[in-house]
């Protein structure tokens, strides 16, 4: 019997392929949420010793000047760190995404790879019959032949 052939097996090569990209692509989502993430803690950080200078300031008592422009660079912070909360959420979406596209990717392969392994068990099952039956033809061959333990023709 000629050795087992997937014939499918081009197609479970190009999911894999399929599969490692999207597990690159979440890697990358992952890293670029990392950043995002500490981009983020850094703004309202900025934020808040923007604020933190802002009563300082006015409890140590500040002309309308300096005031105005403390609250307008808090502003403009503030403004910042919205900017980076909607960039890690936007990245964060996009992570999930790539999470959902990795798994079905991860499904779709090992959907593949089961019907692989059933292939091959069937093949080997088959293979095991015919072997058998194989055995069982020479047997009944051999049983038809005269043996050295056989009479023949002698009677006791």
């Amino acid at each position: 019997m000629k050795p087992f052939q997937f014939t499918l097996e081009p197609l479970r090569v190009l999911r894999g392929q399929k599969e490692r990209a999207a597990q690159r692509r979440y890697v990358q989502a992952l890293a670029a949420c990392n950043l995002a993430e500490r981009q983020l803690e850094d703004a309202a950080t900025e934020l808040m010793a923007g604020w933190k200078v802002l009563g300082e300031e006015l409890c140590r008592g500040v002309d309308s000047n300096r005031l105005n422009s403390l609250h307008t660079w808090c502003k403009v912070l503030e403004i910042r760190r919205n900017e980076r909360q909607a960039q890690a959420d936007k990245v964060r979406q996009t992570a999930e995404q790539l999470f959902q596209e990795m798994t079905l990717a991860s499904r779709d392969r090992e959907a593949l790879d089961k019907f692989r392994d059933k292939s091959r068990h069937a093949y080997e099952r088959q293979a095991q019959r015919e072997e058998q039956n194989m055995f069982d033809e020479l047997a009944v061959q051999m049983s038809a032949l005269p043996g050295p333990l056989q009479m023949t023709g002698a009677t006791l």
